[in-house]
């Protein structure tokens, strides 16, 4: 959070916002860009931007998460592509503002 300058309670567009702001900044392709910013702007983005993540690392703490960030990328890819599919077939909602996935029966059709 401090890296991207937000709040706990930042909502997903604006850390994006944050985050397109130090990379503009940051960027190593610009002459007063700044590299190691950059790539510290970015693992932030990601681990506050994925829900699964941001849970872990609120979870962890930011010295455990990232010993085992690997595991939480790919448990957060496998989660999201399960939820899509059952969402997809019509078996579950996921709810869309819940701060981590959780699953809610899935709507049925109205008569």
């Amino acid at each position: 959070y401090e890296r991207l300058g937000v709040p706990v309670t930042a909502s997903a567009q604006q850390i994006r916002q944050a985050y397109r702001k130090l990379a503009l900044l940051n960027h190593p392709d610009k002459k007063t860009g700044n590299a190691e910013a950059f790539a510290r702007a970015r693992q932030a983005y990601e681990t506050l931007v994925s829900k699964i993540r941001r849970a872990a690392y609120h979870e962890l703490g930011w010295s455990r998460f990232k010993e085992h960030d690997k595991i939480v990328v790919i448990q957060s890819a496998l989660a999201e592509a399960f939820e899509a599919v059952l969402a997809e077939a019509g078996v579950m909602h996921v709810h869309s503002e819940a701060t981590v996935p959780r699953v809610l029966p899935a709507p049925t059709p109205s008569k």
